[in-house]
């Protein structure tokens, strides 16, 4: 479900294949003119290193094509336009709802969800908190912007400390939640 959510996001491009040995499905471009172009859609809500990592292969290929080394082969796709392409008459989503939309992707490829038992208050129940965390490397002793980003999009809420080493930053939202389901 939520690969194709973020395939609808990009207007319909790409194409989610698997699952593989492990169970796993991914999304995946269908060539270089569609991974430049989702690339384009995305760029506003990279960080600094996937922008960068996004700039160097592209780099890395145009340079494989004017050397020589790679040769373009004729495309086996349909040449036509993504219906969605044509079709749209979406409004533009509001900034909250796409900084949202975002945490949430993260949040599903980068974080963990679950519950944890807190210690009782004086003369009271037992109780859970659930936690939802993401650890990132960033610079020493400065949280990774993509942490300081997921905090502000989800509200605020939660704080991000050290998690290790120096430049290891966990950013978790926490809930208290009073349950004995558990």
């Amino acid at each position: 479900m939520v690969l194709r959510r973020f395939q609808e996001s990009l207007l319909g491009m790409g194409k989610i294949v698997g699952p593989n040995e492990y169970g796993i499905y991914r999304w995946r471009t269908r060539g270089f003119e569609e991974t430049q172009a989702a690339i384009a859609l995305l760029w506003r809500f990279l960080d600094p290193v996937k922008r960068a990592q996004a700039s160097a292969s592209i780099r890395r290929v145009l340079d494989g094509y004017r050397s020589g080394h790679l040769r373009a082969r004729r495309s086996w796709l349909a040449k036509s336009a993504h219906g969605a392409h044509a079709s749209s008459t979406a409004s533009e989503p509001d900034a909250d709802m796409v900084q949202r939309a975002w945490a949430g992707g993260f949040l599903d490829a980068e974080g963990c969800f679950g519950t944890y038992h807190s210690r009782p208050r004086k003369g009271g129940p037992d109780w859970y908190r659930i936690r939802v965390s993401a650890t990132q490397h960033g610079q020493v002793g400065v949280p990774a912007e993509v942490l300081v980003r997921l905090r502000s999009a989800l509200g605020g809420l939660g704080r991000i400390e050290r998690h290790g080493d120096s430049d290891d930053f966990n950013g978790s939202p926490r809930a208290p939640m009073r349950s004995s389901m558990f």
